[in-house]
C-alpha cells in the first residue's frame, strides 16, 4: 500500500503495485501486519476497472471491512499466512559504494522495505563492523525491529542511519521467520 484514501460509494481504497499473484473482486483477503480481515469490493489495474489485477501491476483496490485510518502506507493486502509477520530477519548486506563510515554492531537504523519504515538494531554475524577503511562491505545480519515487518526470502530492503538519515546500505531477506 503506498495511498490510502475514501470515496463515496466505494468507501476504502488502497493502491500500490502487485508483488506477486493475483486478485479478484470478492477476495477474502487480509491486511498485514495486523491482520485485519478484508474484502476486496472493486478492482483497477493501470487506472480501469478489472475483474482481477496482478503481479507488476499498478493496483486500485476498494475495500470492505477496514477503515482508513486503520490502513498504513506499507501494509500489505494479501491471501491469510502467505508471508510471515515477523519482527526478526537474516539478510545479507551490502555496503552502497559510495559509503566510507562504518555499520557498528547493535546499531540503530532506519529499515525501509515494500513502501514501510520501522525502526530497528543490526546485528552483524560475521564481522564485528562493515565499512570503514579496508573493512568488509559486505556482511550476513539479522534484524531485530522495533514494529513489525510482512517480509519473504530474496526481498530487498535498504538500511539508513539513525541520524543523520541518509541510506549507507541494501539488503537480500535470507530468512523472515528466523529461529
Amino acid at each position: 500500500v503506498d495511498r490510502i484514501f475514501t470515496m463515496p460509494g466505494a468507501g476504502v481504497i488502497v493502491t500500490g503495485t502487485g508483488w506477486s499473484g493475483e486478485v479478484r473482486v470478492g477476495d477474502n483477503l487480509v491486511l498485514q501486519p495486523g491482520d485485519r480481515k478484508v474484502r476486496v469490493r472493486e478492482v483497477q489495474a493501470h487506472g480501469r476497472k478489472a475483474e482481477r489485477g496482478g503481479s507488476g501491476q499498478r493496483l486500485a483496490l476498494a475495500l470492505h471491512g477496514v477503515k482508513k485510518d486503520e490502513v498504513a502506507r506499507g501494509d500489505q493486502v494479501m491471501a491469510a499466512g502467505s508471508a510471515p509477520v515477523t519482527r526478526l530477519l537474516d539478510l545479507r548486506v551490502d555496503l552502497f559504494p559510495h559509503y566510507t563510515g562504518i555499520i557498528k554492531n547493535r546499531q540503530r537504523l532506519h529499515i525501509h522495505h515494500a513502501g514501510r519504515e520501522v525502526l530497528g538494531r543490526i546485528v552483524l554475524l560475521d564481522e564485528t563492523e562493515l565499512g570503514g577503511e579496508g573493512g568488509a562491505r559486505t556482511g550476513l545480519a539479522q534484524l531485530h525491529l522495533e514494529d513489525e515487518l510482512v517480509a519473504a526470502r530474496d526481498d530487498r530492503l535498504v538500511l539508513r542511519f539513525y541520524s543523520p538519515v541518509i541510506s549507507i546500505a541494501g539488503g537480500i531477506v535470507l530468512d523472515a521467520s528466523p529461529i
